[in-house]
């Protein structure tokens, strides 16, 4: 009997898709390949985000991320993420937050809520790419 030990979920092509990287007793790289057969999209964003201040860590782990984005309705919809650590055991994913969205839709804010409690909020990020954002910038 294997037991899988130290599974993580990464974006290895920096793409909306992720792939699975394992360990069973060997270091294995599970790839998604299911996305290399869709259309590609660019309604995709992730952030990397860097803590500053007297109470907020550099790894900005518990800074709480809202995306919202516009549909073509003109209604509103927001997705939250998390910066977490020690997601699995003996490792971790990484720490980046990723969005994706519908087609039809456009982003329209990011707001940041840092570990210390500040705020900040984002309007025009470019999309389908990764940012890193520090805070206070």
């Amino acid at each position: 009997v294997n037991a899988t030990r130290a599974p993580t979920a990464e974006r290895f092509e920096r793409s909306l898709w992720p792939s699975r990287a394992s360990a069973i007793h060997r270091p294995e790289l599970l790839e998604n390949r299911w996305h290399t057969s869709q259309k590609r999209s660019d309604r995709w964003i992730a952030l990397a985000l860097e803590g500053r201040g007297e109470r907020s860590n550099r790894s900005a782990v518990g800074a709480r991320v809202a995306l919202t984005v516009r549909d073509g309705d003109g209604g509103e919809r927001t997705q939250v993420r998390e910066v977490h650590a020690g997601s699995s055991y003996l490792s971790q994913n990484e720490l980046a937050v990723h969005f994706g969205w519908p087609e039809g839709s456009s982003l329209s804010k990011i707001m940041i809520r840092w570990p210390d409690g500040q705020e900040q909020t984002l309007g025009d990020l470019a999309i389908g790419q990764r940012h890193r954002l520090v805070q206070g910038d």
